[in-house]
């Protein structure tokens, strides 16, 4: 290197240098001190039992208690002794990856336990600085945010310097020119233009004596300045993929923003790789020590969605009340899911962009397949485990495996009656409550027989009954059987494991060493190693696995579509007189909003993202990422944190580069809509102490107007200023929450709206009864049944009031649209319900026979 290292480097270098004493002293110092303290760790050979007797019996003197420590020591060093013979070969395995990818080593970190933890820090620190000596560090303008133009163009043999040619070889005759962009190290730039980062020194040495754009020099290869211009050999080629920056941020940006970047006209920005198939995962994060599959975490998006449509069947309106959210758990399961179906979007927004998405999960197996495993970013099916002798599952990740095992077949199983689960997990009673307490009584895919005898004898009776049908010439249940069960096994189940065949029958036993094959698993669930004759099926691979916390979460969301007890009968409300204002004082409807005073700019998300400026809507031609970006903002007036930001719009995790991005989206629908407004300096999104949020002065959301409205009508006092309120929450209610676009951050959002909404259209519709308006309640209603139609309270109010206005032929209509969505869900209407529908044809018969004998 030519130049004086930077201070970081130094620093860097420092820290290397005594984590290095510090393992040297600890390696070679501590058995110093042992050895002189009381020399080998071995006591003195014993000469016969009636010797070692005597030495027993002896009192502890204080050599020997020096002894006995010293042993102790020894074998605490050489404890630590191993675990660094551990670590360094992690390093040195994974040496290539941290060359290109230093925060390996901090994700490394994060896995290990606490006693190794200061290990892998020292030698971390020693490798990592090992190779930032040995190549230039990252640019700051990665660290800025800025995204600066690279463009190439061949100098003049005179535009060398003097100093270039005392470092560059005689063949170097001309020079060609390149401007910095962000993340820009002297090592990338040699790679990309010079096809060996080994020349990096090359273009350092041409670049040191230019006077740069804002009056700086080269002086050291770690820092580099965006907009810079450096000089290349000329053989350097040019890269056809550089491209613009975006426009710079003028307002909460400005600190870190090129003074001559102030054009509002759009430029593109660099476009960084989508990740490949290798890079995507199948294994989900639900908490703490849990991984599932994501064929699993779809089931679980299945139930929840599922489960949503049966509770609102029997939902009553309660505008106070709040839903309840999902938990941890299921929350990261659904998200998975709805991440991996629109995969593909993602990465066509991300390079349309320019902003870099973290990984989606892998696409998951068909519905019904259950997978236990994954192998090289690829989920092995359950079927891996059916192989003849069955498997032991022992080691500490053994419990959280067969925990996961279970999930998965539950979420696996269908909801919807008719259908028959594909695989049935039979168990003992006693390792259900164990693995799954709390588990519903009748749930698909589980079957839990009173001992490990029963649970055998039905595990057999389907194996007897599929060769019965073979030999009868009749097609075979295509049920897979697992069964699991603890260390204690009993004689006949190495004989049943023994006939295992894939597809059919697996025989697991926790912590057991009476099957055939063995896999001792790990606390994550990496399998450590395998024997038996099928052992690999299993080797090199790690099973999912599950804590009981999250556990408890997943059995709840996978057993919530229990069907529910039926609600009492609707009984439509009493209709009143209009009250008398002139014998009381007329009640105080707060005043709607002077229009005038609300921004010309709307954002409505009720139906669809749609953009109105001054009540006419505009075409709203913003990228696709950058339209997610301000939708998420709209839906949550109060702003979001940047963590949250970043989780919600899956960015990167590398903290710098999700920055970058962020600032690139508020650029980019910053210029969007002063394009669309006219205004060169409103700021539309403001950025301050960490949060994002819209501007208020210069936005108007209606969902910011739904939730005031909905809040205010909860606290009214009258029941007049409570139905205005209502009225002005449904007027600006079209529909669900960014219709169309399936952002997985979206999904609880909408159904909160969505749950409102229907509860404000029942309230007020109960306001028009009690004045006199059935027809207007109708109306409401019909909007109701449209939003939710298994929602069986809703039909019942429409039912009662079709029978009152003498239109019995409508309410039979309401029941047939009725039981045809319920069964959709598998579900069909209660007696009362139909009670009610056929108690208005009955009238209709009556009056209608009643006729036709009249005189």
């Amino acid at each position: 290197m030519t130049s004086t290292a930077t201070p970081r480097r130094w620093r860097s270098a420092a820290s290397a240098t005594l984590a290095a004493l510090a393992l040297l002293v600890l390696l070679a110092g501590v058995p110093m001190v042992l050895w002189l303290a009381a020399e080998a760790p071995w006591p003195d050979p014993s000469t016969s039992p009636h010797d070692l007797a005597n030495r027993l019996r002896q009192p502890i003197s204080d050599p020997l208690a020096v002894e006995l420590l010293a042993l102790i020591g020894w074998i605490c060093w050489a404890a630590f002794a191993t675990t660094v013979l551990r670590e360094a070969s992690w390093y040195l395995r994974h040496l290539p990856r941290l060359r290109g990818d230093r925060t390996l080593h901090a994700a490394h970190l994060e896995t290990v336990s606490a006693p190794r933890l200061l290990i892998a820090t020292c030698i971390g620190a020693i490798v990592l600085t090992t190779l930032a000596w040995r190549t230039p560090a990252t640019s700051h303008a990665a660290e800025l945010g800025h995204v600066v133009t690279a463009t190439a163009a061949p100098l003049p043999a005179d535009a060398r310097s003097a100093s270039a040619a005392e470092h560059v070889s005689p063949r170097v005759e001309s020079a060609v020119r390149y401007v910095v962009r962000p993340g820009d190290t002297l090592w990338n730039i040699a790679a990309r233009h010079l096809d060996d980062p080994i020349r990096w020194p090359e273009i350092y040495a041409l670049s040191t004596t230019l006077t740069q754009p804002d009056g700086g020099r080269l002086t050291d290869p770690d820092l580099l300045t965006p907009g810079w211009q450096l000089h290349l050999p000329t053989d350097a080629h040019t890269d056809p993929q550089d491209s613009s920056p975006p426009l710079p941020d003028t307002d909460n940006d400005r600190a870190i923003a090129p003074a001559e970047d102030t054009e509002d006209t759009e430029r593109a920005v660099e476009t960084p790789p989508a990740p490949t198939a290798s890079e995507r995962p199948v294994q989900i994060p639900v908490g703490a020590a849990s991984l599932i599959g994501i064929s699993t975490a779809t089931g679980i998006a299945a139930a929840v969605a599922l489960a949503r449509r049966r509770a609102r069947r029997h939902s009553q309106p309660d505008l106070p009340a709040e839903r309840p959210n999902l938990s941890d758990a299921v929350r990261a399961a659904t998200h998975a899911a709805l991440a991996a179906q629109r995969a593909e979007h993602d990465e066509a927004d991300a390079h349309e962009a320019g902003i870099t998405r973290r990984p989606p999960p892998k696409q998951p197996a068909p519905p019904g397949t259950v997978t236990c495993a994954q192998r090289d970013g690829t989920e092995i099916p359950l079927t891996a485990l059916a192989t003849p002798g069955g498997w032991n599952l022992t080691g500490p990740g053994a419990p959280a495996a067969a925990r996961a095992l279970a999930i998965a077949i539950l979420s696996a199983a269908p909801r919807v009656v008719p259908q028959a689960p594909h695989v049935r997990l039979i168990t003992t009673q006693e390792l259900a409550d164990t693995l799954l307490p709390g588990l519903h009584p009748h749930v698909p895919g589980w079957y839990r027989a009173a001992d490990a005898d029963e649970a055998l004898r039905i595990a057999q009776a389907t194996t007897v009954e599929r060769a019965r049908a073979s030999d009868d010439g009749r097609a075979a249940t295509e049920l897979m059987d697992v069964l699991l069960l603890n260390a204690d096994l009993p004689t006949e189940a190495a004989a049943i494991a023994h006939r295992a065949t894939s597809g059919q029958l697996a025989v697991l036993a926790i912590a057991g060493d009476q099957l055939a094959n063995t896999a001792h698993l790990a606390a994550d669930g990496t399998v450590e190693h395998t024997s038996g004759p099928e052992s690999s099926a299993l080797s090199r691979s790690g099973m999912f696995v599950l804590a009981p916390e999250p556990t408890r979460e997943l059995i709840a969301a996978l057993t919530a579509h229990t069907p529910m007890t039926a609600p009492p009968p609707h009984r439509a409300p009493e209709q009143k007189p209009r009250p008398d204002t002139g014998s009381q004082q007329t009640a105080t409807i707060p005043e709607q909003e002077d229009a005038a005073a609300k921004p010309p700019l709307t954002i409505r998300l009720f139906g669809g993202l749609a953009l109105h400026l001054r009540n006419e809507e505009v075409t709203l031609s913003m990228k696709e990422a950058a339209k997610e970006f301000l939708a998420i903002l709209a839906a949550h007036p109060a702003g979001l944190r940047t963590e949250a930001l970043t989780d919600a719009l899956r960015l990167s995790h590398d903290p710098e580069r999700a920055t970058r991005d962020l600032v690139n989206l508020r650029r980019a629908v910053r210029r969007i809509l002063r394009q669309t407004t006219g205004s060169r300096s409103a700021a539309f999104i403001l950025h301050t102490a960490d949060r994002h949020r819209l501007d208020p002065q210069a936005i108007h959301t209606e969902v910011d107007t739904f939730t005031t409205a909905i809040s205010r009508a909860t606290r009214a006092p009258h029941p007049d200023a409570r139905a205005a309120a209502l009225r002005e929450a449904l007027d600006v209610y079209h529909g669900r929450l960014c219709d169309g676009a399936d952002y997985p951050w979206a999904d609880e959002v909408r159904e909160h709206f969505h749950h409102k909404a229907i509860g404000a259209a029942i309230s007020l519709a109960d306001h028009a009864l009690n004045h006199s308006d059935p027809q207007q309640a109708l109306t409401l209603l019909e909007h109701a049944a449209n939003w939710e139609p298994t929602n069986e309270s809703i039909c019942q109010r429409i039912m009662h009031l079709h029978h009152d206005l003498g239109q019995p032929e409508a309410a039979q209509h309401t029941y047939q649209r009725l039981t045809r969505h319920l069964n959709e869900i598998d579900a069909s209407p209660t007696g009362a319900t139909t009670d009610l529908a056929f108690s208005a044809r009955s009238a209709r018969v009556i009056k209608d026979f009643r006729r036709t004998i009249a005189p």
